[in-house]
C-alpha cells in the first residue's frame, strides 16, 4: 500500500536512495543519516487520516544491505520506496528495495513507535500506531505539513539484542518525549490473515 503518490516527497525522504555507504563498522554514520531523514520527517510531514492528522513523535530505522546487516533483525520485504510494510512488530514507511537478480540487496524502513494525534494525546507502542492507522475504511497517507523546529533525540531500539547484549545502535529518535500517551484501549488489527491484537500495557518511552 502506498503510503504517498508523490514524488516529491519520496525524494526529499531519501526513500529510494541506495545506501552503499553504510556498513556494520561504522554504525555512527549511518546514525547521523537517519537522524538527518528522523528530523525532516518530525518537521515537515505527518499522517493524514481522513480529517485526522498525525504527527511522528518516534521512529526507529532499520536497513539491510550487503555491507549493514544489521543483525538481521529487518522483516525481509520487496518494497518500492514509500510504501506502508506492515508486519507483526508494527508498520514501516519504507526504503526503496534494491535487488541483482533474485537477490535481494537492499531493504528495509522506518517504523512507526509513536504518532500524536494533532489537539489530542499521543498513541504510543509500534501496534497501537499499526491499529490508530489501520482500522476502518479510511486509508492513512504522508503529507507535508507547516515547518516545526525540533531537535531529536537519538538512542538504541528498543528490545533489540545483539546475541545476549543490547545493540547500542543509535537508530531511535524522539521528540516530545513527556507527550502524554493514550493507553486506555486495545483493538484488535486484521489484514491479509495477520490477526493481532496487543496486552494492554503502559507505554513508558526509553
Amino acid at each position: 500500500m502506498k503510503a504517498t503518490e508523490d514524488k516529491d516527497v519520496i525524494k526529499d525522504l531519501e526513500l529510494t536512495r541506495a545506501f552503499t555507504l553504510l556498513d556494520d563498522k561504522n554504525p555512527d554514520t549511518a546514525s547521523l543519516e537517519f537522524h538527518k531523514i528522523a528530523e525532516k520527517l518530525f518537521e515537515e510531514y505527518q499522517i493524514a487520516k481522513g480529517n485526522t492528522s498525525y504527527d511522528f513523535e518516534e521512529v526507529e530505522f532499520y536497513l539491510y544491505t550487503e555491507k549493514h546487516k544489521d543483525n538481521h533483525h529487518v522483516y525481509p520485504r520487496e518494497c518500492q520506496a514509500g510504501e506502508w510494510f506492515v508486519h507483526y512488530s508494527g508498520v514501516d514507511l519504507t526504503f526503496q528495495t534494491l535487488k541483482e537478480g533474485d537477490k535481494i540487496t537492499q531493504c528495509g524502513g522506518i517504523l512507526i513507535r509513536r504518532i500524536k494525534k494533532v489537539g489530542e494525546s499521543s498513541v504510543g507502542g509500534p501496534l497501537r500506531c499499526l491499529m490508530e492507522l489501520f482500522n476502518g475504511q479510511e486509508e492513512p497517507k504522508l503529507v507535508k505539513k507547516e515547518r516545526e523546529n525540533v531537535e531529536p533525540k537519538e538512542s538504541s531500539r528498543i528490545g533489540i539484542k545483539n546475541n545476549t547484549m543490547q545493540d547500542e545502535r543509535q537508530y531511535r529518535f524522539v521528540v516530545n518525549e513527556n507527550t502524554q500517551i493514550k493507553t486506555d484501549y486495545c483493538p484488535q488489527y486484521t489484514k491479509d490473515g495477520i490477526v493481532i491484537k496487543p496486552k494492554c500495557y503502559t507505554y513508558k518511552p526509553k
